[in-house]
């Protein structure tokens, strides 16, 4: 445990050090169009990337505590693309990542991994907006994708989370928002040695409603209902869970935003296992200023297993930052995310999963910027040989180049 707890500060103490909480491929969010600043250029917008980096892995192959466990140098080269579109009342967004990778004497291990999204918001009307944003990803090892109950192994992860719904304003002070979110994931047949991983899929439909008291101070409730199928085949692992929460949200000051939630969560287990009943609630802070940008966030209910098949009961805490200075030509970002998945049932397993990823880079123009990067892995499980870090530390240069279409 204490060797577990080591790395885990280590791993902390890099990010503070680098003031920088955040993955930059996971950190970006695209804004809405009533948050779009002021200064983005109406119109298609084109964006080419690549990077290349050199890093060192620890721990390639994610062998247990006390397991051979052999280091490398991986070599990776990341292209992507995205085009955007953005107007008074709607923005459409799509992207395409990709990762070449390449280790200098476990050749086994070169991988090719990739991912993208689609994003669509509308301002309908003066009253009504839409949003639509689909992402998937393939990974060639658990680690490297943040889902609840999966324990870290080197086995092939595909991964698809698309959410879409609208926002409508009955009055002034009152608006009802209606959201739906699939989830799927699937893995490949992992090492024999390795946990049997299941996979599934889920449906899930939410409903909440709010009301401003004040120009600082909105309260509402919410109500989501979920279908989940852990496993290959559909009926098998079914369950449902249910969670419903009161609301507030608190404007402290014009950059800095408190909002959160308490109620219940309720899954109905399949069988006899019957129904499991437990609180629930989420809690975030967010500061955006022109010198930085701040989040940290707690949330805590019942969450589909797709590792071991079932559900789990998930806590996690999230929080990321980035800072820029030296008149914004070099900057830190980086975010730190802890989960602890707990079994509803005796036969499953529980986990308890730390990320912490960092960057400190300097732009040497508009387009060109090198960077320094150390991102951690940290799980332990409750059975043998479940301990598993990874520790990547390197540099990398991004090329990024946004076009204007006419």
């Amino acid at each position: 445990m204490l060797h577990y707890v080591k790395n885990v500060v280590i791993g902390g103490a890099a990010a503070v050090c680098a003031a920088a909480f955040g993955s930059p491929a996971l950190a970006q969010s695209t804004p809405t169009p009533q948050e779009l600043p002021t200064h983005v250029t109406p119109g298609w917008v084109f964006t080419p990337t690549v990077a290349i980096s050199a890093a060192h892995d620890d721990n390639p192959v994610l062998a247990g505590r006390g397991d051979p466990s052999p280091d490398d140098v991986i070599t990776n080269v990341r292209p992507g693309v995205e085009l955007t579109f953005t107007s008074k009342h709607a923005f459409f967004g799509g992207g395409y990542r990709g990762s070449i990778q390449r280790y200098r004497e476990l050749d086994q291990y070169d991988s090719y991994d990739h991912g993208g999204y689609v994003e669509y918001r509308q301002k309908a009307s003066r009253r009504v907006s839409v949003f639509l944003r689909d992402n998937f990803s393939v990974s060639p090892t658990t680690d490297l994708v943040e889902v609840a109950g999966v324990p870290f192994t080197r086995t092939g992860t595909r991964q698809n989370d698309f959410n879409g719904g609208l926002t409508t304003a009955l009055s002034k002070t009152v608006g009802i928002t209606a959201s739906y979110h699939f989830e799927w994931i699937e893995f490949d047949n992992p090492d024999p040695l390795a946990p049997v991983l299941r996979g599934g899929r889920s449906h899930s439909a939410t409903v909440g409603v709010h009301k401003d008291l004040t120009s600082h101070l909105t309260v509402g409730g919410r109500y989501g209902v979920q279908r989940a199928s852990t496993g290959p085949t559909p009926g098998l692992g079914d369950f449902d869970i249910q969670n419903a929460e009161g609301t507030a949200e608190l404007q402290l000051r014009p950059s800095v935003k408190l909002d959160g939630g308490f109620g219940v969560s309720r899954v109905v287990l399949p069988g006899l296992n019957g129904t499991r009943t437990g609180p629930a609630g989420h809690i975030s802070l967010r500061k955006v200023t022109e010198h930085a940008q701040f989040t940290i966030g707690a949330m805590r209910s019942f969450v589909p297993n797709y590792g071991f098949g079932g559900s789990i009961r998930n806590q996690q805490v999230i929080g990321t930052v980035r800072v820029p200075f030296a008149r914004n030509r070099a900057y830190t970002s980086g975010s730190v995310a802890w989960r602890k998945s707990q079994p509803v049932l005796v036969n499953e397993l529980g986990l308890q999963s730390v990320w912490v990823l960092t960057t400190v880079g300097y732009s040497f123009d508009r387009w060109a910027a090198l960077e320094g990067f150390y991102n951690g892995a940290f799980q332990a499980s409750t059975v043998a040989g479940g301990r598993v870090d990874r520790n990547r530390i390197g540099v990398q240069i991004v090329t990024s180049r946004p076009m204007r279409l006419k």
